[in-house]
């Protein structure tokens, strides 16, 4: 195992981690609800997701994954948060829609300039 897989290692597991206890944090101050199991389940499938595209996908196709993961997770945070809690999300879509394009400009600009 190299060193750098070494630190990855580390890095998903403090992850994993970090998100058991803000879960439990939830669970035990505001109680067991739908949102947090719902919270929960995404947030599994998007850590699943983000381990398998880092340990089975090579070059391009692994930079256009990792930014639709990052699509999909600010979509979450800008767009349905906001919309389940009720507030406006207009500021919210137009950084979404912003944050998204300008991600995959600099995935596709990324992938047109540097070797594999």
């Amino acid at each position: 195992m190299s060193e750098n897989s070494r630190i990855l290692s580390w890095i998903r597991w403090g992850a994993l981690l970090l998100a058991a206890v803000l879960i439990a944090a939830r669970v035990g101050s505001h109680g067991f609800d739908l949102f947090i199991l719902i919270s929960a389940a995404l947030l599994v499938v998007l850590g699943l997701t983000l381990q398998y595209v880092e340990t089975h996908m090579v070059r391009p196709r692994k930079s256009y994954l990792r930014w639709l993961l990052g699509a999909v997770t600010l979509g979450l945070i800008l767009v349905v948060l906001p919309l389940y809690l009720g507030a406006d999300l207009l500021v919210g879509a137009i950084l979404w829609l912003g944050l998204s394009a300008a991600g995959l400009v600099w995935c596709i600009q990324y992938e047109r300039t540097e070797p594999l």
